[in-house]
């Protein structure tokens, strides 16, 4: 009603340890470098999550309010998961990933 627009926008939470062995300057879950993917987002409730040569060691899912959410996931093998949201609500979640024992979180929207 004011006339103001804003743009969606994703930020990473990162945390655990920004030195890799391999020199990069962050870590496994940042999109910026390319090494993981959680796609399509926002989506009806089917997500990829796609990593780089670091396998997935853990996934928990998170809503708004901190209350940890029921998932189906399909190995694919272990850098490709398709994580399965289809029977929860619409709305915003966290995906706590664990990769290569470093914790990424990322902002996923069912809608």
């Amino acid at each position: 009603l004011s006339g103001n627009l804003s743009k969606p926008f994703e930020r990473d939470i990162i945390v655990g340890t920004h030195n890799l062995s391999d020199g990069a300057t962050s870590l496994v879950g940042s999109d910026k470098n390319g090494r993981m993917k959680i796609y399509p987002n926002p989506s009806s409730g089917i997500f990829n999550i796609m990593t780089q040569n670091s396998p997935i060691e853990g996934i928990e899912i998170y809503d708004v309010l901190g209350k940890q959410i029921d998932f189906n996931i399909n190995n694919q093998d272990n850098t490709n998961l398709v994580l399965d949201l289809s029977n929860a609500s619409t709305g915003i979640y966290f995906v706590k990933i664990k990769s290569n024992n470093q914790v990424v979180t990322k902002k996923i929207i069912k809608k």
